[in-house]
């Protein structure tokens, strides 16, 4: 797997995605934040907490489905949707470029803004702390097998989804490095 040389996320992406993969200095700030808050006990009944965690959704989120409408905005084509070829399920993959992204949701995937261990119970700080542990296995296990994982915050994906779009962008194009405009034209809209 060749290396990327001249690609360079704008400095407020790199603040909030975790490319993973053949870049190098990404920074992870995925490490669980400390709190010295009290756990709060939950205020909703067991039936009332089961119908607002059923209503969750963990596939066509709408950070997700923004992302995928600029992507075709943009003339992207050719992802494939939760794509079970690769590890974790990206939520969008391109296979014959090798390149996995996920909309990772900010509570979900410990976000130190977003998530602070302690506050709400020991079930959650394992719950999210696994989460991560998961996630990090998954980016080790995509790299292992060259492909280039993208992860993006769904908050991000809400404020900035011109700079995620043109990362995400970049990264694809990083992926067929020699390849003319014309061919890179044609792989944009064939797909994979």
């Amino acid at each position: 797997m060749g290396r990327l040389v001249s690609w360079a996320p704008p400095r407020r992406w790199l603040e909030s995605v975790k490319i993973v993969g053949s870049l190098d200095a990404v920074s992870d700030d995925r490490a669980p934040a400390t709190s010295t808050r009290k756990a709060l006990t939950d205020t909703r009944t067991p039936e009332q907490r089961s119908r607002i965690m059923a209503a969750v959704k963990s596939k066509d989120t709408t950070p997700e489905l923004a992302l995928r409408q600029a992507l075709f905005q943009a003339g992207v084509r050719g992802w494939r949707v939760h794509y079970r070829g690769a590890q974790g399920t990206p939520d969008i993959a391109w296979p014959r470029l090798k390149v996995a992204v996920f909309v990772d949701g900010a509570f979900w995937h410990g976000h130190p803004s977003r998530h602070k261990p302690g506050r709400s119970g020991s079930y959650w700080d394992r719950k999210i702390a696994n989460n991560v542990e998961r996630d990090r296995r998954v980016d080790a296990a995509l790299e292992a097998a060259g492909w280039l994982a993208i992860r993006v915050w769904d908050f991000e994906v809400k404020r900035a989804l011109p700079e995620v779009l043109d990362g995400v962008l970049q990264a694809l194009r990083s992926r067929l490095p020699r390849a003319s405009e014309a061919e890179w034209q044609r792989v944009l809209r064939e797909g994979a």
